[in-house]
């Protein structure tokens, strides 16, 4: 896939068999449209009332070896992704993602693409690494963007879910449930805040 191509610019294309082999083949040559949201400048708005949003890295650009913004942990991020952005509410958000491949997600948070701060990354559950999510406090009126593409060079087609996540009712000490002898109770602790004070 050849990217920015200059009118008037010829290229040559060779068509060749790998080692000593030989056959026919069919070239074909065609336009193709970037996706939108490929660049951060181009992040597609989203909130949690959208539901789940369709994506398909095949036709998105990969990122320029001279980008700004940081990587999110030891993830190679040279595969094709699409953006997204949303603005924090200051609640409990949990963004997750499900793909026919083996996808990445990295969260950043900033006033501009040029200002980003990773604050989390997933590659996904194993074996195939193709869904996962992450658990964040969207602080209020702070812009989040989410970046999905593939792990090395892989692309394909996914879904995004973004959703608040209600904490549980117990989740402090002023509302501890109560018990009585004899008593059983099932509980989660997948939703609670690791520490209190990130509600202040």
């Amino acid at each position: 896939m050849l990217d920015n191509s200059v009118p008037g610019q010829r290229f040559y294309v060779l068509v060749h068999g790998f080692d000593n082999g030989v056959g026919a083949f069919v070239l074909t040559i065609e336009e193709v449209e970037r996706p939108e949201n490929d660049f951060c400048s181009r992040a597609t708005s989203i909130d949690s009332t959208d539901g789940p949003i369709s994506g398909d890295t095949e036709l998105a650009s990969r990122p320029p070896t001279n980008s700004t913004i940081p990587s999110c942990g030891e993830r190679n991020d040279t595969a094709p992704g699409l953006w997204y952005q949303l603005q924090g509410p200051g609640k409990q958000f949990r963004a997750s993602y499900s793909a026919n491949y083996d996808c990445v997600m990295s969260l950043y948070r900033g006033s501009s693409c040029d200002e980003l701060e990773c604050i989390g990354v997933v590659e996904g559950v194993p074996p195939d690494y193709d869904f996962g999510s992450i658990y964040w406090f969207a602080d209020d009126n702070v812009t989040y963007y989410i970046y999905i593409h593939g792990f090395d060079l892989r692309f394909g087609t996914f879904e995004l879910y973004v959703a608040e996540v209600l904490y549980p009712e117990n989740d402090f000490c002023t509302f501890a449930t109560p018990l009585e002898i004899g008593d059983t109770i099932a509980g989660s602790t997948i939703l609670a805040l690791e520490d209190n004070t990130a509600l202040i």
